[in-house]
């Protein structure tokens, strides 16, 4: 039995009739359905939903290699633009994010159970002889989270190291106990 209808469409087409300023300058933005993170969605014969800049890309230059992502040079997750894409692995796309500062961490994360006050206070604690399985009842994380913090795997940014401050008096008497002189 054959299918009766109008034939579907080509990809291709689907797609970049869906897309605005094809050819203008900047980025050429998916019009279609977006997903919370911005990007585009469009049905794939066969697979199901396909990321629009993923699908520009391969549309443009042929498929993706196994592991590869199609990344944004510009940052904008619904561009579709294919000279604002590049191929690259999941740390590559890692990498150029952090090297942007678009990575939320800390507080800023939304999924982040915790303060950076009581990121402070799991550390105090814990020098103090608190064990992880007492703090993690207590802050409603995993025993893992506890550990991760103290060993400055999460929540690093908070570790910064400063220099102690010098104060003046400490200058003028020549060093600690005044034995510098």
């Amino acid at each position: 039995m054959t299918k009766r209808g109008p034939k579907p469409r080509p990809l291709a087409e689907r797609l970049w009739a869906r897309v605005a300023n094809v050819g203008g300058p900047g980025c050429w933005e998916w019009t279609g359905y977006r997903m919370p993170s911005g990007h585009g969605q469009i049905g794939v014969a066969g697979k199901g939903p396909a990321l629009t800049h993923r699908v520009a890309f391969e549309v443009t230059y042929g498929p993706l290699p196994a592991g590869m992502d199609a990344c944004h040079t510009c940052d904008n997750p619904p561009c579709c633009r294919p000279d604002h894409l590049f191929a690259g692995t999941p740390t590559d796309n890692n990498r150029d994010a952090s090297a942007k500062f678009r990575l939320h961490f800390g507080e800023a994360d939304g999924n982040a159970k915790l303060t950076a006050v009581q990121v402070g206070q799991i550390r105090m604690r814990v020098g103090r002889g608190a064990t992880p399985r007492e703090l993690a009842a207590e802050f409603g994380v995993t025993e893992s989270n506890v550990a991760a913090i103290v060993a400055g795997r999460s929540w690093r940014h908070l570790l910064q190291t400063r220099e102690p401050e010098r104060l003046p008096l400490f200058e003028s008497i020549g060093g600690p106990h005044g034995l510098h002189r």
